[in-house]
């Protein structure tokens, strides 16, 4: 029984592969899908106790012919294009990734700690492109497929107003961890911009469009790939700058301790120079700057950061207050 069973569906399967008349790639991607879909069906309904045979009857007759199939999925289906398309398809996927990792690095070089909302912004602008550019994801046709490379552009535009805007980051204690130290912005911050209410709401259309594409993905390879790229992403980009940051918060550490002694002993912070002389005998980074403010009782410091050296990652004594200086 098993066998005839086997034998019925590799027929049915066969005449579909028929039916389809698209290029060969494209007919065995959307074969396999549809055989996983029909296996997985099958588990599901000989689970709850019916027999084999009867599930895939059942299962059969809600597909219809293979014909009929086929039909409807070149219906709903978009067209791969030839096959050098298809590479060039691979290729932009690829390029998209790595100028993602490019922006994504360039802005968090320009920040402090980890950020939410900086997450979700990079990957709701970067997703949706990939999404549509990477062959075989979204598998039904829909009105994007006919405006991508307007959502490209648009895409790129709201990039290019992001970076030449200013960054304004909210400071850091010391005493809590940068994730619950963060408060966000509002308007009556003065670093607050006329640009950032556009911003989240190109945003907003951004993150709505990804659900929309997400909801289109029914096999596990494509929810795989979509969930590694922005986990890539991720951390390619927050793990060298955790470490990093990480780093120079134990540096502050000992520096701190070490210029109180100094501070109960004499009143007074050390100069530049003396500072140079002492931290040589400290266990410390000494490519970190120190300043003494004011009447030399507070202190800053200063460290060109090693993974962006436009940027220097920063620390005042007074506040406790950790900042990113680009």
């Amino acid at each position: 029984m098993a066998n005839l069973i086997s034998e019925r569906l590799h027929q049915y399967f066969e005449e579909l592969e028929a039916s389809l008349n698209l290029s060969e790639p494209h007919t065995r991607t959307i074969v396999d899908e549809v055989r996983a879909d029909v296996v997985t069906r099958i588990a599901a309904q000989t689970s709850e106790g019916q027999t084999e045979e009867d599930a895939v009857k059942r299962i059969l007759e809600e597909l219809g012919t293979p014909r009929e199939l086929a039909n409807s999925i070149r219906s709903t289906v978009p067209p791969w294009g030839t096959p050098a398309f298809i590479y060039t398809r691979y290729l932009l996927s690829g390029l998209l990734v790595l100028l993602s990792l490019w922006v994504t690095w360039n802005i968090r070089s320009t920040e402090w700690g980890f950020s939410t909302l900086r997450i979700v912004a990079i990957t709701s602008i970067f997703l949706p492109i990939f999404l549509l550019t990477w062959p075989g994801i979204v598998w039904r046709k829909n009105w994007m497929f006919s405006f991508i490379s307007t959502v490209v552009a648009f895409a790129f535009v709201m990039l290019a107003l992001a970076v030449g805007s200013e960054s304004a980051q909210p400071a850091i204690s010391l005493d809590l961890p940068p994730a619950t130290a963060v408060e966000a912005l509002h308007p009556g911050d003065p670093s607050y911009s006329t640009v950032q209410p556009v911003a989240y709401f190109v945003l907003a259309i951004f993150a709505a469009l990804t659900v929309y594409l997400l909801t289109m993905l029914q096999r596990r390879q494509q929810l795989l790939l979509t969930a590694t790229v922005p986990l890539f992403v991720l951390l390619a980009i927050e793990l060298p700058f955790f470490i990093e940051e990480y780093r120079f918060e134990e540096n502050v550490e000992a520096i701190d301790s070490q210029l109180e002694l100094y501070l109960a002993n004499h009143d007074e912070l050390p100069s530049q120079d003396k500072y140079t002389e002492l931290s040589k005998t400290w266990d410390v980074d000494q490519q970190i700057l120190f300043h003494p403010v004011g009447d030399r009782r507070t202190y800053s410091l200063f460290l060109s950061r090693p993974l962006q050296s436009n940027s220097s990652i920063c620390f005042d004594s007074e506040n406790g207050w950790f900042w990113v200086n680009d």
